[in-house]
Formats: C-alpha cells, sequence, structure tokens
C-alpha cells in the first residue's frame, strides 16, 4: 500500500497537482508515521511549491530516519542552496559525497557552490 501511495503522489507532483500529491503523502504519513521515503517525498513536493520551510523540516526528519542515505542530503543540500545557505549545503553534498563517491550530480553541484 505504501509503494502505491508513493506512486500516486508522483504522479500528481509530475502533472503539477502538488496539493493532491501532498494530501496523498499526508495520508502516507498518517498510515506510515516515520517513513523516511514520505518525508522524503513530501520535501521534494514542497520544494517543487517554493514551501521551504516545510520542506526542510521533511528533509531533516527523513535524514534522522535514514543518516546513511545519500540522497536525503543531496536534496537537502538543494534545499540549503536555494535559500541562500551556501555553505550547509556543501556540508551536505560533501556528506553525499561521502556516501556515495560516484554520485556524479552531487560531485557537479558541489563544483558549483564552489565556484
Amino acid at each position: 500500500m505504501l509503494k502505491e501511495l508513493l506512486k500516486q503522489s508522483e504522479e500528481y507532483r509530475k502533472k503539477g497537482k502538488h496539493s493532491k500529491s501532498i494530501e496523498i503523502l499526508n495520508r502516507a504519513d498518517e498510515l506510515f508515521p516515520k517513513n523516511a521515503d514520505v518525508l522524503s517525498e513530501r520535501a521534494v513536493t514542497y520544494i517543487k511549491i517554493n514551501r521551504y520551510s516545510l520542506a526542510m523540516i521533511d528533509m531533516d526528519a527523513a535524514i534522522e530516519l535514514e543518516p546513511e542515505n545519500p540522497y536525503r542530503y543531496s536534496c537537502r543540500a538543494y534545499l540549503r542552496s536555494v535559500t541562500g545557505n551556501t555553505q550547509g549545503a556543501i556540508i551536505d553534498y560533501q556528506t553525499a559525497i561521502e556516501l556515495d563517491p560516484k554520485d556524479a550530480i552531487a560531485l557537479n553541484n558541489l563544483g558549483l557552490l564552489y565556484e
């Protein structure tokens, strides 16, 4: 059931129906509390609609639940970058690269921040 809810949410997000996507993720959060995938996906949806403070809350919680997941750090790095926290973004990209040294996107984005 969780995978189905995540898939539905992603489909709505791709169609630009972010409110519906968040509604589904809120339901998933009620059914599967403290699930890093739900929190991360909701954070990504919040980023799409510039609700950065809500996105940060969810992404921080996802990282707390899965501190070894490099994708979560890359997402938070992007979020920190768009909100002006360049130093925090650099730290998060560095962490993502430590966890996954082959992550070309994180390496590229880190290089862009250094420029």
